[in-house]
């Protein structure tokens, strides 16, 4: 199977296709480079680890994949638990020694067929999740809209500090430390957005709503020190990328990979949430392909792998298929993975010739782009739809939300499991079998019905119809033709049927086979 991967990597762009993909690919570098710059802030990493994984995502992953149109880069869904990773390790090579891990297991994932397993994650959870961090993104850049540009403003990346009895000090510094250049900067990037946003509505070829809200940040900072310097936003609320990209290199600490499992832990956490992000993403961007091809999943994570893994190598933060970049490479007009190489080159030079422009951008403008996408992730009908469609996926949903948000992510994605399976099994426990009884003279004649599958767990539901069936009875078992039983609901039948002369009850088997009984005298 590796022969295979590696004898198909490389495909020279089709000339038919060259110009489509060439354009395509400068619409999604404008809105990926202020994207990977807002990921890499949010998540506490170095800036430059956001556009260093943004050329991995297109430099090296589309080598692998077999996606024609879906973009990788840095995704929003990795933010908090990047984040709390490089808080717990207080070292950015140690978490990129978990990254390699990360990108490890995904490869093996992806070659073991595994990918599909992913699928089996409860939709409600996964939403939840991304409501979670869209509302932990908004949280956290919050501070950085208003002037507020310390990493520990607040302590961690729960709403719990809130609601302590400190809690209401820290609202009152968010609002009374606000900087009049940055909040401005803010709402203007606002209000670009929103007029972009009724601009696409009738257009064809939507413009990069992200591009346009840093250029009017960085004109209005650039107006500001030429008409009015005092109150232009200090150079710590700029940019700051290293003197050249080589620079910014970081490598893993490898003595750690087998001394510290929390690497491992980390390294497996990545690794799983990245590949279901970049599962459910590729799914989204197929389905909108006009040509309607498929990307093979299990390819698709050995990509994935193998990008997270260079990645780690060279000092990037973790990178999935994204859907953003995905779909406005869609109505860009791409036709092939070019699109996305191309967008990869694009983001290599302007970050090796043109570091000196990025620096003129304000952290406002960035932590903006992000309190959009907190909020298309975590917006209001998204809670309404949730609850519209019941208990079953309400509270599984709003459970993952709160626990995130009052405890971390791994915990909040493991409550909110815990709360779904409790439903699944509630669900399973429900009868799958119907019982009805006529009385013929002083005779009781009892039906069960069996729907096509009936599984062990309704054994102690059967068990209680069985023993209140009174003696001098007609019992009828109907199954299913091409019915599927369970062994434990055969054997409870069988031992039934052969405790049933005792009571002068007579049976009948309908698509029921009888199985052996196994002494234990």
């Amino acid at each position: 199977m590796l022969s295979l991967f590696l004898a198909s990597m490389w495909q020279p762009p089709s000339s038919a296709h060259l110009k489509a993909d060439l354009l395509s690919g400068i619409t999604v570098f404008l809105v990926a480079l202020p994207l990977c710059l807002g990921i890499a802030l949010a998540s506490g990493a170095p800036l430059v680890s956001g556009l260093l994984a943004g050329m991995v995502g297109g430099l090296i992953v589309p080598m692998v994949s077999r996606s024609a149109l879906s973009v990788s880069g840095p995704a929003a869904g990795l933010t908090a638990l990047v984040a709390a990773a490089i808080a717990l390790l207080q070292d950015f090579s140690l978490f990129l020694a978990a990254l390699v891990l990360a990108g490890l297991i995904q490869m093996l994932i992806g070659f073991l067929r595994l990918g599909t397993l992913a699928r089996y994650m409860p939709s409600a959870v996964i939403k939840g999740m991304l409501a979670g961090i869209g509302l932990i993104l908004m949280i956290k850049q919050l501070p950085v809209a208003m002037g507020h540009i310390q990493a520990d403003f607040w302590d961690d990346m729960s709403l719990h500090l809130i609601f302590q009895s400190e809690g209401h000090h820290v609202l009152i510094d968010l609002f009374q430390g606000i900087m009049p250049s940055a909040a401005l900067i803010t709402g203007l990037s606002f209000l670009v957005y929103f007029y972009i946003h009724h601009i696409n509505k009738h257009r064809k070829r939507p413009l990069p709503g992200p591009l346009f809200m840093v250029m009017a940040g960085l004109y209005l900072q650039q107006t500001l020190v030429w008409v009015l310097p005092e109150a232009a936003l200090p150079g710590e609320q700029l940019i700051q990328l290293p003197d050249h990209l080589f620079s910014g290199f970081q490598v893993p600490k490898w003595e750690a990979i087998l001394s510290d499992k929390r690497l491992w832990e980390y390294g497996l956490y990545i690794a799983l949430i990245a590949s279901i992000e970049t599962l459910l993403c590729v799914e989204a961007i197929d389905k909108i392909d006009p040509q309607n091809r498929v990307t093979p999943l299990n390819r698709e994570l050995v990509a994935q792998g193998a990008g997270n893994l260079a990645c780690g190598l060279i000092g990037a933060i973790p990178i999935t298929a994204v859907v953003v970049r995905g779909v406005v490479n869609v109505e860009a007009g791409a036709k092939s993975g070019w699109s996305s190489v191309f967008h990869g080159i694009l983001l290599l030079v302007s970050v090796a010739f043109f570091p000196w422009f990025l620096e003129l951008i304000p952290y406002a403008s960035l932590a903006a782009i992000l309190l959009i996408i907190g909020y298309q992730l975590s917006k209001p009908s998204l809670f309404v739809q949730q609850w519209r469609l019941g208990p079953a996926q309400f509270i599984p949903f709003v459970t993952t939300v709160l626990a995130i948000l009052l405890t971390d992510l791994l915990i909040g994605i493991g409550l909110g499991l815990l709360v779904s399976i409790y439903f699944i099994l509630q669900s399973s426990l429900k009868p799958q079998f119907v019982v009805e009884k006529k009385k013929v003279e002083e005779l009781t004649e009892v039906f069960i019905y069996f729907d096509q599958t009936i599984s062990f767990l309704n054994k102690v539901k059967l068990s209680s119809v069985l023993e209140a069936i009174p003696s001098y009875s007609i019992v009828h078992f109907v199954g299913r033709k091409d019915g599927i039983i369970d062994y434990d609901i055969l054997e409870m039948i069988s031992e039934f049927i052969h405790r049933a002369p005792l009571k002068h009850i007579e049976i009948t088997l309908k698509h029921v086979p009888k199985v052996e009984i196994i002494s234990h005298h």
